[in-house]
């Protein structure tokens, strides 16, 4: 769940039904790069239509889209570092803070007492995954939450530095910063 993105984006089709191509295109910039996102359907039942990025590396959930749809998203740090989303049922599924990003949890991974580790970071030592990114959903009695997970076992940001120069890397890493500066405009223009 990012609370500062503008459009939801899922990159596995799998999970979404109805796709189509999109009534207004999508053209995204991330620290990635650029590129138009023009097919949209529909996640589950989540209410407004998502992009679909197809070349993405992770589903993105916008969190200013889940509080329009009718989602209640609570925090409260003096007792955890989570968003605690309030789902139909009772149910509420928890994004809890990994290295400055918030994921969805999945139960069962880090029931351990204190344990740090995501199901995601765990998931990328199976090698039966073949790169597929997957959604799991679980849910766990002893403290109701049902956990949800899209992860990707896809290239980092690290990996894509292998292969380059320390100064290689800095040099692409302050034009991307510039172009952020110059409110990011695309690698082709």
């Amino acid at each position: 769940m990012d609370s500062g993105c503008t459009n939801t984006t899922i990159c596995n089709g799998g999970f979404m039904h109805g796709l189509r191509h999109a009534e207004k295109e999508l053209d995204m910039h991330t620290n990635m790069g650029s590129r138009v996102l023009d097919e949209e359907g529909f996640l589950g039942r989540f209410l407004p239509p998502v992009y679909h990025n197809e070349h993405g590396i992770a589903n993105v959930l916008a969190m200013h889209e889940m509080i329009a749809a009718g989602y209640r998203i609570t925090m409260d740090t003096d007792a955890d570092n989570a968003f605690i989303v309030h789902c139909d049922g009772n149910r509420k599924t928890r994004f809890v803070n990994r290295k400055g990003v918030y994921v969805l949890e999945q139960l069962g991974a880090n029931v351990k007492p204190g344990a740090k580790d995501t199901s995601a970071m765990y998931r990328r030592q199976l090698s039966n995954l073949n790169n597929q990114p997957h959604l799991e959903l679980s849910s766990n009695k002893q403290n109701g939450y049902a956990g949800l997970e899209m992860t990707s076992k896809m290239a980092t940001v690290r990996k894509n530095k292998e292969g380059f120069t320390p100064s290689q890397v800095k040099a692409a890493m302050e034009a991307r910063s510039a172009m952020h500066i110059l409110n990011a405009p695309s690698t082709k223009s």
